[in-house]
């Protein structure tokens, strides 16, 4: 049975998230079916999404290397749920990935200064040394 057969039965149970629709989407492009990309992407969109599904689909996109992809998804979750410190870390390790280290910081600080759970800000504070001290 093929990747394709089971993301079809799952939708036609009617268990739909946007993990399932962004994997099933990303498929249909590796296949280059472009109508049922539409479809999904259309899915996709008219989805009701939550901050942490746009966030598990945003790092799904980032470790595919879909940078514009992943941005866009914690974009739309920092509009929802601005107060999430988690977004703007990510958008920290794609400015990170892309060179840019003045913007990670940027972003890295935002992610402290949202942070409530001392465990996580002191691993982002670390994370904002190392960047700080490499030369």
């Amino acid at each position: 049975m093929g990747a394709k057969h089971i993301y079809q039965t799952a939708l036609q149970h009617n268990i739909e998230n946007t993990n399932l629709l962004h994997n099933y989407a990303v498929l249909a492009e590796q296949l280059d079916d472009q109508v049922l990309l539409t479809k999904l992407n259309s899915q996709l969109a008219l989805a009701k999404q939550d901050p942490f599904e746009l966030l598990a689909t945003a790092i799904n996109a980032r470790n595919n290397g879909q940078y514009f992809k992943a941005r866009k998804q914690l974009e739309d979750a920092i509009a929802l749920a601005p107060y999430l410190s988690e977004p703007y870390l990510e958008l920290a390790i794609i400015n990170y990935q892309q060179g840019n280290e003045q913007s990670s910081k940027e972003w890295l600080e935002k992610a402290i200064e949202l942070e409530r759970e001392d465990e996580k800000r002191a691993l982002y504070h670390a994370k904002l040394f190392a960047l700080n001290t490499k030369q």
